[in-house]
């Protein structure tokens, strides 16, 4: 016979359940610290053993607790209706030394560092242009990383993985390895922040070797401030949260080009002072004849046809170099133009004059302005579809 029960009233027997059971009231258990919270006056902790885990709470402050640390705890199992959590109150700590999952990774961060890993990560480049970014399927790190290169012609390519729980580090491998034969500037590693134990993926041995003799530069931003994951160590640079990776590359692009800026102006500069150089000689020449004898008339007249004539050809050459350097700015100029991308078949759709980056920005029935290489289009919204 079936039985019907609410929410509450099933909740209400499971605690009946615990409360029954009297040997989950005052017991011993050990393990190591994953997580140690604050909050008020209680401490919330998360004890592990291999791949279980068990969430504590102690209603009274304790000093801290390093994550990593094996400890025993005195208390009883509880059951909380509203949440519908097991949770193991604490009465008592006692510290017992280093964990041995802590020491593990330890031992193959000491590892990994001896062998110089920490250090072999690829230099950016100079010009980052495509990227390619390994997350996960939600898409808040990816609006945060085109919040900071929305306006740059920076061009993005998505690999959705797996990011946390069993088979994560295979699944990153993976996408790692199928990047490799692609054509990109860069690869980003992101998630966005995570617990310790959801950040255990990047501690991985395998993942971190293949992070940190990758053909391609690596930079990480799992998110987090405090510890370092072996990717992290292993990656060429480092960031705290997706915003501050995207400004890296950004801040490099932006570097680039101002030097090529700077480049271009030096040159203009250079051509400037050579004319005004040997200008300044053939006019001291020219008034060194106007006062020399007529004897000295016809040498003078040769001196000037052959220093007109070095003239010219010192002026031919160096102006061939410097066209011939001011060509090959204009060409890399060029390739980072934004209008090289409407030449390809990108379009940039605006509405009231603001550029459109997502769904949200429209609305059916609205005007909006598709900018080509050569016009603009302007259309009316007909039909939404959301990928």
């Amino acid at each position: 016979m079936t039985k019907n029960l609410t929410v509450s009233q099933l909740n209400s027997f499971i605690k009946g359940v615990f409360v029954d059971e009297y040997i989950l009231h005052d017991i011993w258990v050990s393990g190591e610290v994953r997580e140690f919270k604050v909050s008020g006056n209680s401490v919330y902790l998360t004890l592990c053993e291999n791949e279980c885990v068990l969430s504590c709470v102690k209603f009274s402050l304790i000093e801290r607790i390093e994550v990593g640390t094996k400890i025993m705890l005195r208390g009883g199992v509880n059951f909380f209706e509203k949440g519908g959590r097991v949770t193991f109150v604490v009465k008592e700590v006692k510290i017992e030394g280093e964990g041995e999952n802590a020491l593990k990774l330890k031992k193959l961060k000491e590892k990994l560092k001896n062998e110089g890993l920490f250090e072999k990560g690829k230099k950016l480049p100079k010009f980052i242009k495509k990227v390619c970014v390994i997350t996960g399927a939600a898409g808040i790190v990816i609006h945060d990383i085109l919040s900071v290169l929305k306006n740059f012609p920076i061009e993005l390519f998505v690999f959705p993985v797996k990011i946390q729980g069993e088979g994560a580090s295979e699944d990153i491998i993976r996408a790692l390895m199928a990047v490799e034969s692609g054509v990109f500037d860069c690869v980003l590693i992101t998630r966005g922040g995570g617990s310790a134990i959801d950040l255990d993926v990047f501690n991985c041995e395998k993942l971190s070797r293949l992070v940190a003799n990758y053909s391609l530069p690596v930079i990480s931003a799992i998110g987090h401030e405090v510890d370092f994951t072996l990717v992290d160590l292993c990656s060429r640079t480092r960031c705290a949260t997706p915003s501050l990776a995207a400004q890296i590359i950004l801040d490099t692009y932006l570097s680039n080009l101002s030097e090529i800026q700077h480049f271009k102006e030096k040159i203009s500069i250079l051509i400037m002072r050579l004319y005004e150089k040997k200008s300044f000689a053939l006019k001291s020449l020219s008034n060194e004849i106007t006062y020399a004898g007529e004897k000295k008339i016809s040498h003078y007249v040769r001196k000037i046809t052959m220093n007109a004539q070095a003239m010219t050809n010192i002026m031919e050459s160096k102006l061939k170099q410097d066209e011939q350097k001011i060509v090959n700015v204009a060409e890399v100029l060029e390739q980072v133009s934004p209008l090289k991308l409407l030449k390809r078949g990108f379009v940039k759709v605006e509405k009231n004059g603001k550029t459109i980056v997502n769904l949200n920005d429209v609305k059916k029935n609205d005007i909006i302005d598709v900018i080509l290489h050569d016009g603009t289009l302007n259309a009316e919204i007909k039909k939404i579809e959301v990928r």
